[in-house]
This record gives structure tokens, sequence and C-alpha cells, in this order.
């Protein structure tokens, strides 16, 4: 009976050595868990989007996997139910980035609740412990609608009203519709549906429309309070309403490149005025095709008058060339040459004929 009574003394007193060195995971200091999207500052969301954070482990923590559940303020009703992520598993290192892929059909005010798992590294033992991280993060989600697709509008001419037809936005939470409309001239879109369309009505008509009007639709939903809401982007602009007729031109003024139009009986009676076009050119002998390209009638052009003869006593001016060409020089040094030939040969028969007259001398051995 003593040795088992020391036998027992022993074991207890080692289990409450073990409890001593370590202590069970409630009592540890959970990991810091800091929140990047959204944050303590920027608590709105207006897009679509992860949330993210970094969880930091204490000394000799490592950081093993997170859990988020999504509570919404209010309590949600049919399509506007939100899912909790999945759980997220991680490597064990102490410090750890994640993204949870959250996704709110709805907009709303919502709080973070996360739980981070973890480890404890002690002397004897490992205890794995899951705490929820203390100071819950309340957010809003306010994100805008999606923009209306599928506008189009037809206009009829008898009734003359516009029809708008567009096609239906998806999300769950949506309020309605407004049309807005831009008449002619610098003036801006302005609403014509003071009170929101409902959300299952996706065609508009506007009466009593006599000229060319510029259209388009708003999506509307609730936003980050009950009460409150946010417009999307406008769709695309649609331009409907009476054909237009082309700009004519006055009367008095032709169109460019055209002869003005030959004048119609009964014109007088106040018929409508139409654009300038171009009078056929009348039959003409050796016509051709290229005559068709010009931009006048060649028929029409009057060729300037002959010139007459000057009268007898008016002055006449001789002009010269300032150099003169070589034809020029050899006409001239022709002549003169010609003209010193006959003077060299002029002296030279003088001098024959004068030499024929001279007496002769005899020698004298003759005699």
């Amino acid at each position: 009976m003593i040795a088992i009574r020391r036998l027992t003394a022993a074991a207890a007193a080692g289990f409450l050595g073990l409890l001593a060195v370590v202590p069970p995971a409630s009592a540890a200091v959970p990991p810091d868990l800091e929140w990047t999207r959204p944050t303590i500052t920027d608590r709105v969301l207006v897009e679509p989007g992860p949330l993210t954070g970094t969880i930091t482990g204490q000394e000799g923590q490592t950081i093993e996997s997170l859990d988020v559940e999504l509570l919404p303020e209010e309590t949600p009703e049919g399509p506007c139910v939100v899912e909790d992520p999945p759980t997220q598993i991680f490597d064990g290192s102490s410090t750890q980035d994640f993204e949870v892929d959250a996704v709110f059909p709805c907009n709303g005010g919502y709080e973070i609740v996360a739980s981070v798992g973890y480890r404890e590294s002690g002397a004897l033992n490992t205890v794995l412990g899951t705490d929820p991280v203390e100071g819950s993060l309340l957010f809003s989600v306010a994100i805008p609608p999606a923009r209306v697709e599928g506008f189009e509008a037809t206009y009829d001419e008898a009734s003359k009203e516009v029809r708008l037809t567009w096609a239906p936005n998806a999300e769950p939470d949506l309020l309605g519709y407004y049309i807005e409309r831009n008449p002619p001239g610098p003036s801006a879109f302005s609403r014509i549906t003071p009170e929101l369309l409902p959300l299952d009505q996706t065609a508009f008509t506007d009466p009593g429309i006599e000229d060319e009007h510029r259209y388009q639709v708003v999506a509307v939903r609730r936003g980050p309070r009950k009460a409150s809401q946010i417009q999307g982007e406008p769709s695309s602009i649609v331009t409907v309403g009476p054909e237009r007729t082309e700009p004519t031109l006055p009367d008095d003024i032709p169109a460019p490149n055209s002869r003005p139009p030959a004048s119609a009986g009964g014109s007088g009676g106040g018929g409508s005025t139409q654009r300038a076009t171009r009078a056929p050119s009348p039959s003409r002998p050796n016509s051709n095709i290229f005559e068709e390209a010009l931009p006048f009638d060649p028929s029409q052009t009057t060729l300037p008058p002959p010139t007459t003869e000057p009268p007898e006593d008016a002055p006449v001016l001789a002009e010269f060339d300032d150099e003169p060409t070589q034809d020029d020089r050899r006409a001239t040094l022709v002549p003169v040459a010609g003209g010193l030939a006959l003077v060299v040969g002029a002296m030279h028969l003088f001098l024959l004929s004068k030499r024929a007259g001279e007496p002769k001398d005899i020698p004298m051995s003759r005699l």
C-alpha cells in the first residue's frame, strides 16, 4: 500500500509540473491581425474584391489557419444572404498575408469576426489553439450597380412617341431606374422620370417628341444604409426622333461648281427649297467627253477682240539684244573679210601694172 501511495503521489506531482510548463491554449495571447481591406480608417468598400490582411504571431507562435465569419447588421432576406468564406490553411510561418474571397450580393453594413489557428512551441510539447481575434471590424459595402446594357430606342412618326427598352440589371438589392433626356442644343441631360421606375420595368415611352433627342438610363440600388441610394454609371447614349432633312442652300447662292438651276413654273407658290444642281449642257457640235469634266461651259467662253494695227504716227521702238548671238557675229564678219580680200587684190593688180610700164635696162655687152 505504501508503494502504491508513493507512486500515485509521484504521478500527481509530474502532471502538475507538466501543467506549469505548458499552459493551456486558452491562456495564450493570440496573434495580432491587421486588416488592409477594409481598414479602420477606410471602412467602406465601393468595388468588389477580396478582404485582405496580415497575421503576425507572438514569440514562438506559427500561423496555421484562418476562419472568417461575416455578420450582416440587418437580417438578410432571400438572395441577400451572405455565405462565409472557407477556412484557409497556411504553411506554419510566423507572419502570414492573406486574401479572403468574400462575395456581398447586397450593399449594407457588416461585421468581421476572425479566428486564427496557431501553435505554441514549448520545451516539452506543442499545443494547437484557436481563439477569436479581439476587436472585430465593422465596415460597409456600397458598390454601385452595373451599367445598364442593351439600351435601344425607336420612334413612331404617327404617334410621335419614343419607345426605350433595355436589359435588366442583376443586383438583388436593385431599387429601379431613372430615364434622362437631352434635347437639341447645348443643354445637359435632365431626369424625365421623377420617381424610380420599378426594378422589373425595362421599357419606357416618351410621348409628344417632335424633334431629335438623346436618351440614357441609370440603374439605382440601395446604399450602405437602408434609406440610402447609389446610382450607377449611365448607359450608352441613343439619339432618336423625326428624320432630319438635309440643310438647304439659299436661292441666291449657287452650290459650288454647279450652274444655277433653270427657273420652273409655279415656284412662287411657296414650294420647298431644294439644293441647287448642275443644269444639263445644250447639245453642241464637235463636243467631246472632256467638256463634261470642265467647271465651265466652253460654248459660253468668249475670245478677246482681235488686235488692231497701230496708227502710222505711233512711235516704233527698236529692241536690241545685249549680247549678239553666234549667227549674228558670223553675218557681220563675212562681209568684212570679203571687203578686205577685194582691197588686197586691187593693190596687187596696181603694183603689177606699175611694174609693167617702167623701162628695162639693156646690158652693155649686147650693144
